[in-house]
Order: structure tokens, then C-alpha cells, then sequence
């Protein structure tokens, strides 16, 4: 189970649409992105739109922190996904991480964007699927979604699948891998 604890910066969390279970035990995070494609009923109208760019980066940390004018602190930085081995000591400990996905700026600022996170288990599961939010973009600025979640135990090593989905597409398509350390990579707390 999945948790997401906050967003900030360019998303409206005042329309939520509501999250969907899969019956399938088994999905990969793109499948999974589509089974929860119902979320993204309601588009705006504007369908010859360019489409909106692919994320070109997902850096997972410990914690984001919004700063004044549009900056953001990152404290625990692990990497950039898919380049992320996190070694975790005990597997029976809910892991906290924080995503924050960039894009180059959009085309077509007047058309209205809804995006969606999902997040699979190494062994295909999905276990995370947040509600659709809408992105309020601007002309010309790069866009960030950032996202705190928590892994909840027990932990299953392997490599964890995060997808984004705007408007029916995904858009990103990466993932981080957690593995049991050793105790000399990870100190007690």
C-alpha cells in the first residue's frame, strides 16, 4: 500500500476525481495506468492539441521542501530513476521517498491537463494510484509534479515501476530499485 501524503506548485487539488482498485492481480505500472485510464473521463475540449511532452527527469529523495519563487529543496537526494538503488535494512519498516518529475514547457498553455501517478511492486502490483489532479501550466516555464509517498511493509525488493499519465498518455515511464542492505550501508537511526 501506497501512500501520498502532499502535492504543491502547479497542481489544483480541488478536483479530485475518485481512484479506482484493479481486480488484476498482476499489471505492469503502464497497464496499470490504464486500467485506471476512467480517471481522465473528463477532458477539455481542443482534441487536435500537440501533445503534451514526455518528463525528462524523476528524482527520488527523502524529502522536498517548496522555497519561494518556484524553488525546491531536496534533502536525501538518492538519484535520478531509473538510476535509483535504495538499500533498505529493515524490510518490515514503512520507507518514506519523495518524487519530483520535470518536463519541458508545454506548447498550448490554454488547454487543460490532468495528470495522475501510479506506482507497481516489483512483482507487477499496484500499489499506489493517485486521484486525477489538473496541472496549471504557463507559457514557456518548465513543469514539476512533485509527490511524497509511503511504502508500506512488508518492503518487496526488486525494482518499483512510477508511471505518469496526462490526458490518457503516459508520459513517463521509469523506475527505482530497494534491496535489502547491508549493515554497513545503512546506519541504525
Amino acid at each position: 500500500m501506497l501512500w501520498c501524503a502532499a502535492h504543491f506548485s502547479l497542481v489544483d487539488t480541488t478536483r479530485h476525481l475518485p481512484s479506482r482498485q484493479s481486480s488484476h492481480s498482476r499489471c505492469s505500472a503502464p497497464a496499470a495506468m490504464q486500467i485506471h485510464a476512467v480517471l481522465y473521463s473528463r477532458r477539455s475540449s481542443g482534441s487536435s492539441a500537440m501533445p503534451f511532452p514526455t518528463f525528462d527527469y524523476c528524482i527520488i529523495c527523502e524529502i522536498i521542501r517548496p522555497e519561494l519563487g518556484g524553488k525546491s529543496i531536496l534533502l536525501g537526494f538518492y538519484g535520478l530513476a531509473p538510476d535509483v538503488d535504495l538499500s533498505v535494512q529493515d524490510m518490515n519498516r514503512p520507507v518514506a521517498l519523495s518524487m519530483l518529475a520535470g518536463c519541458p514547457p508545454v506548447p498550448e498553455a490554454n488547454i487543460g491537463y490532468e495528470y495522475a501517478v501510479a506506482i507497481t511492486r516489483p512483482d507487477g502490483v499496484g500499489i499506489f494510484q493517485s486521484p486525477s489532479f489538473r496541472l496549471v501550466v504557463s507559457p514557456g516555464k518548465r513543469i514539476q509534479i512533485p509527490m511524497w509517498f509511503n511504502i508500506a511493509p512488508p518492503i518487496l525488493p526488486g525494482r518499483y515501476s512510477i508511471s505518469i499519465m496526462v490526458n490518457r498518455e503516459v508520459r513517463l515511464d521509469t523506475s527505482f530499485l530497494i534491496r535489502v542492505g547491508t549493515p554497513p550501508e545503512v546506519k541504525p537511526h
